[in-house]
Formats: structure tokens, sequence, C-alpha cells
């Protein structure tokens, strides 16, 4: 009896099926083969449009299907490795290994995004980023060029290079104790303030650690420095994915951290978080509905999606 891929079975025997005396092996999680760099996209709506829409009217076009879907395919598409898609978009030197949108404090409506990358140079991240729909949306004027220089302007704190932490304590399921929520802490930029945080570094990785709370989380970085070139590159934020059962947990959570509490943080935001599925296989028509929607599923497959967990496990 042999597991194939696509989770078939290679027999003629139900009954068969049975794995209580047998033992499994699991293959380990291969990294992305883009993952050189990481970085982040931190995009508020209400600051990064240029378009003159209110908040109403931005949730408006956001909850749109014809949008959110449009941005899985955005993101589902860097993932792929299928020939389908590859032959119209050649090699690309990026992916999402996953995409959040950030919710508003009373969780009724959408206020932005939390994209991930994977990349293999900045130039890539920002290429690719610079793409993406919302962000388009948001920017109608502006050339690609001008979008990319746009994500990198330290004024909009729109991009960030991330060093994620694997740290297996640091690695709680996605909102099994509470609402995922994301903390954002930016530092007062001085030498003096810098060492402050390379001192308490440690500390703050033992209280995130005790708390049983992370998701996943990791310090934020210059946009133009490499951690390869330099791994003393000062960082200057810290971004912490984590669970919390209310917004008033959450925010006594971060600021409970040792980084805030002595002073480190110029700026803590903190957001809950809808989970986007950039895989493309569990996006339902309304997402503030109830009930199976297999709409984008079968979709993406019609179109050449990589839509299986076998063909692109590095994102699982």
């Amino acid at each position: 009896m042999e597991l194939k891929e696509g989770n078939e079975w290679d027999d003629e025997d139900e009954d068969e099926r049975d794995l209580s005396d047998q033992t499994v092996i699991i293959d380990p999680i291969p990294e992305s083969p883009n993952a050189i760099e990481k970085y982040v996209a931190v995009v508020i709506d209400g600051d990064f449009d240029q378009t003159g829409r209110s908040a109403k009217e931005l949730f408006a076009f956001r909850k749109s299907f014809s949008n959110q879907m449009a941005h899985v395919r955005w993101a589902r598409e860097s993932n792929l490795r299928n020939e389908t898609i590859n032959e119209r978009l050649g090699d690309l030197e990026v992916d999402v290994p996953f995409s959040h949108s950030l919710l508003s404090p009373d969780l009724q409506s959408e206020i932005g995004s939390l994209i991930c990358l994977n990349a293999k140079s900045l130039a890539s991240a920002l290429d690719y980023l610079a793409k993406e729909p919302f962000i388009c949306s948001m920017t109608p004027n502006l050339s690609h060029a001008q979008r990319m220089k746009y994500l990198k302007d330290a004024k909009t704190s729109a991009l960030h290079r991330w060093m994620h932490v694997k740290e297996a304590k640091l690695r709680q399921d996605n909102g099994r104790f509470g609402f995922p929520t994301v903390g954002l802490g930016l530092d007062t930029r001085s030498k003096k303030n810098a060492a402050l945080r390379t001192d308490l570094t440690r500390e703050h990785y033992e209280y995130l650690i005790r708390s049983e709370k992370v998701i996943a989380c990791g310090p934020l970085h210059p946009l133009n420095n490499n951690l390869h070139e330099d791994p003393q590159d000062v960082a200057y934020g810290s971004l912490i994915l984590f669970n919390a059962a209310s917004r008033g947990e959450a925010i006594q959570f971060v600021e409970s951290d040792p980084l805030a509490l002595n002073g480190v943080y110029k700026t803590l935001t903190v957001n809950q978080i809808n989970n986007i599925d950039v895989s493309g296989k569990h996006v339902a028509m309304d997402k503030f509905a109830t009930g199976p929607d297999d709409i984008v599923f079968e979709k993406m497959e019609e179109e050449g999606y990589a839509v299986y967990d076998y063909q692109t496990p590095w994102i699982q």
C-alpha cells in the first residue's frame, strides 16, 4: 500500500487503509526556493490611498469578491511551480507565504493588509508587490517604477525586511487560543536606543516564549541592508503575530513586552487580522457569511493553478 501525491491510496480494498500498526514518516516541509530574504508589507489603506476615497468606500472595494479573488490570484501565482503559470510568468523570484487583512478596532471592516514575501532580492520584492491589485487601485496615477519607489519610501512605512525567528516555542497555532492579532512596534531611531534593544533582546524573547501566544515574530531591519552580508545589522522594530482573546488583552500583551516597557518603541500598533487563504482553496464569496463555498477552488483549478497541497509544499 502506497500513499501517492494528492493523498490517493494505491490499493483495491477499502479495509486495507488501517494504519494503526504502521509507522508513517512525513518529510519535513521544504524551504521556499525564494527564501533568501523575507519582507513584510504593512499597508494601511487610509494612509496609503491616493484616490481620495473614504474608509467606507475603501472597505467596499476590499470586500468585493472579484477584488478578493484578484488578490488571491496575485499571491498564488507567485507560489506556483507548475508549467501552466511558469510559461506565462517566467521564473519568479518571489513567493507569498501569507497574507492577512488588518481589521478595524470594532472588527466591522478591513482597513489594510499585512503581506509577507520571500524574495531573492529587494528589487524582486518591490517589483512583485507593486503589482498587487489593492495597492494598484490605491495608486492609479503612479507608474510601476513610481509605485515601487513609493512602497520603499520610509514615510509610508509600507515595506520592511523581516527576520522571522524560527524557534519551536514561538509557533502557536493561528487562532487556537484567541483571535489572531498583529503587533507592530517601530523604534525611536538612535544609537542609544539601538544599544538598548540589543541589551533587551533575550528578555524580549523570553517574555514571548513564556506567553505561549506567539504565532510568528521577528525584528524589522533596514531595506537597503542584507542580513547575509551584514549579520550585525541593527533592527529598528518588531513584528509579532499572536493570539489574544480580545483587543484589550492584545494591547496589554504588547505593552508588557520589555521593549515597550523600556521605551524602545516610538510607535506601537495592534490590529486583529483575517487570514487570507493564498492557496485559493477556501475563499468564500462572502467571507462574512457561513458555510463552505468551493467556487474559488474550482475556478483556479480550471485556470491551471496549483490548488493541492502537494503541488506547493513550502507554503503549507
